[in-house]
């Protein structure tokens, strides 16, 4: 018996200082090539904050720098001109905050006592923020639209949900990442819905453009692809960082003009879901 607990002792401590020891020795073993990746692609960078990368609902990336709304409630965020537009509970009153991408210049939009301190749930559509929460026993469906200042209560009643009062963006496009086996090349197809026109972004389109030079000095492959307000995003994996970080590289694709344009290089460290959104200006 003796013996079976020492050994549960040793597993114990292995388990337990494994995280630790790597966390000390993959940083010696590993280089980290996360700046030398933003250096070779911040030369395509525009100088304008036109796409961002959302994860875990309040961590922002952006090409130059990362904020983090601590206070925001989840998926409250919304983007529009040179601002960023968040809820937050507080003292029974939901409150609307702006600042800007840097995090600073906060300022205090608008606030509405709602007499309530259990979870809000927020979801935003285009430049609304619907909440939903509970206060005196009933269901509460309110709507603030960040732009006009307009707060209006849509319903108010038993089994109600926010979900039902939004939906999905849609869009005219059907966006795949194409894994083909034979050649075990990767590439993103875009096919318009309407027309049935298909078009491929693959080795051979981007060697024609002025990105490849770039992106040949690190393992590239497609990652996914995400339409946000319209515009058609296509993220790609590269071989950089430190191997712990999760390089995102992104760009806008015209389906008109077949052409590319480079957004941003962003390298987030946790691997949750993660939401690519375009700003409006």
């Amino acid at each position: 018996m003796k013996k079976l607990v020492n050994v549960l002792a040793t597993v114990f401590l292995i388990l337990f200082l494994s995280p630790i020891v790597f966390s000390l020795v993959y940083p010696l073993i590993h280089e980290d090539t996360t700046q030398i990746a933003k250096d070779e692609f911040s030369k395509y960078y525009n100088g304008n904050n036109e796409t961002a990368l959302v994860i875990d609902f309040d961590q922002i990336y952006f090409e130059k720098n990362k904020v983090e709304l601590n206070r925001a409630i989840d998926m409250s965020i919304m983007f529009y001109g040179e601002s960023i537009y968040y809820s937050c509970a507080e003292n029974e009153s939901i409150k609307f905050y702006s600042c800007d991408f840097t995090g600073n210049n906060i300022k205090l939009e608008y606030s509405k006592r709602i007499n309530s301190t259990k979870r809000i749930r927020c979801r935003v559509m285009e430049n609304i923020c619907y909440m939903e929460y509970k206060t005196n026993g009933l269901i509460h469906i309110d709507s603030y639209n960040y732009l006009s200042k307009d707060y209006q209560n849509i319903a108010k009643g038993e089994n109600l949900s926010i979900l039902d009062y939004i939906f999905e963006e849609s869009s005219n496009y059907e966006c795949n990442v194409i894994k083909d086996k034979s050649s075990k090349c990767e590439y993103f197809t875009i096919k318009d819905k309407t027309t049935k026109e298909e078009k491929i972004v693959d080795e051979a389109f981007l060697s024609k453009t002025s990105y490849i030079e770039s992106m040949e000095k690190f393992k590239y492959s497609p990652k996914r692809v995400d339409i946000s307000r319209g515009h058609i995003l296509l993220i790609y994996s590269i071989g950089a960082g430190d191997g712990r970080n999760n390089p995102h590289l992104i760009f806008e694709y015209s389906f008109e003009e077949e052409t590319l344009e480079y957004k941003c290089l962003v390298f987030p460290y946790d691997n949750v879901p993660i939401d690519i959104v375009y700003i409006e200006k």
